[in-house]
């Protein structure tokens, strides 16, 4: 999965991954979906953010990122895999994409997202059932067959990850050879894909409760603040808002780290009193 959307600037948000240079950072967007915000509503919020920002946010952790390299070296070695991916579901866009592998071709793991209507993998996350392919070089539902030639893989498993009755991406084992996959391997790669599925989204909630903390820590702050420019300057909330927001704007520094400032001078100045 490409994260050409979430880069890292030390400048902005104190190099913390921002959507697009944005100052929104990826951890916020991550915790308006914990609390329970669809993306759709997300987009309505939010009219500066696209359905691939958030696509790329929940792709992006680097504990998840970790959680699926884990998985799929695991699962390559326990099913003996020429090739082992996992492939996380987008259901705005509707299309799967790489997000996790240990092959080394650069050719496989810069594979396009995959449609559901028109691939293998989708098929398996509209039925929600495994679905095993003897020779993939010359299945007219695979769409990559010229690479699957140059790559040795042959044979394919595919199975859903499934969490509370929703598909969230497909596991794909490839073999080197022509493979007849027996009801046990099915049934062992099931499994494998049920705990994936547990650790994903398990991984996704800590990243997004992670988040929810920080952004409670950061509205106290700017709310003592705003309290502080009310008492001083004599103005509303709204004013005091807009007044720090221009500031980190301005500043090109985060709200927090403004707030924060307004803090300890206010501090300084009642100790000099």
């Amino acid at each position: 999965m490409r994260l050409d959307r979430i880069p890292i600037d030390p400048n902005v948000c104190t190099g913390k991954p921002c959507i697009r240079g944005l100052r929104f950072p990826v951890s916020r967007l991550l915790g308006l979906l914990a609390a329970g915000e669809t993306k759709e509503s997300i987009l309505q919020a939010y009219p500066y953010l696209e359905a691939e920002d958030i696509s790329q946010a929940l792709g992006y952790d680097l504990s998840l990122r970790d959680v699926l390299q884990l998985i799929v070296n695991m699962t390559a070695d326990l099913m003996g895999s020429k090739i082992c991916s996992i492939l996380l579901y987008d259901d705005i866009k509707q299309e799967l994409s790489i997000a996790a592998t240990q092959s080394l071709s650069d050719d496989y793991r810069n594979k396009p997202s995959l449609k559901l209507n028109s691939s293998i993998s989708g098929q398996v996350v509209q039925s929600q059932k495994p679905l095993a392919i003897e020779d993939v070089r010359i299945n007219k539902d695979y769409g990559f067959q010229e690479m699957a030639k140059k790559e040795g893989i042959v044979s394919l498993l595919c199975v859903p990850m499934v969490m509370k009755n929703r598909v969230i991406g497909v596991i794909n084992s490839y073999t080197s050879k022509p493979h007849h996959y027996m009801e046990r391997e099915v049934t062992l790669l099931s499994l494998v894909a049920s705990q994936a599925a547990v650790a994903i989204e398990n991984a996704r909630l800590n990243a997004a409760t992670a988040a929810i903390q920080q952004d409670l820590e950061t509205r106290k702050v700017v709310d003592k603040a705003k309290g502080i420019l009310m008492s001083e300057r004599k103005i509303s909330e709204p004013e005091a808002f807009r007044m720090i927001q221009k500031q980190s704007m301005n500043s090109r520094k985060p709200m927090r780290k403004v707030a924060e400032a307004r803090i300890m001078a206010a501090e300084v100045r009642q100790q000099q009193a």
